[in-house]
């Protein structure tokens, strides 16, 4: 697998129009195989930090991943510290080998 496929998927989305039609592919479904491909090389790194750091210091993963969010794709509740809590996951996204996801901290605790 291409290691920039996400990246490249991610920028084709972006052009697409929002309403699909027959001769376009749908914008959310591209978006949708972006996220997969970032997860799939996300999941390859242990370290929660480093992974969590793969995801939001790298401009164009943070954009997958704020627009996956936007459109519901991945789960709202999280937020992108999830390294410095100790969870597992990030944005909700269950990592594979992982019983738990990241949910942050109940407000007013």
């Amino acid at each position: 697998m291409d290691p920039a496929v996400h990246g490249v998927n991610h920028l084709y989305s972006r052009v697409l129009p929002e309403a699909g039609s027959e001769e376009v592919d749908d914008k959310v479904t591209v978006l949708s195989k972006s996220l997969k491909s970032l997860q799939e090389r996300t999941s390859r790194i242990d370290a929660p930090a480093e992974r969590n750091s793969f995801l939001w210091r790298n401009r164009g993963n943070r954009m997958i991943m704020e627009e996956a969010r936007e459109r519901k794709l991945v789960e709202s509740g999280a937020t992108p510290d999830c390294a410095t809590r100790g969870c597992s996951g990030v944005w909700g996204l269950l990592v594979p080998g992982s019983a738990r996801s990241c949910v942050p901290p109940e407000k007013g605790r």
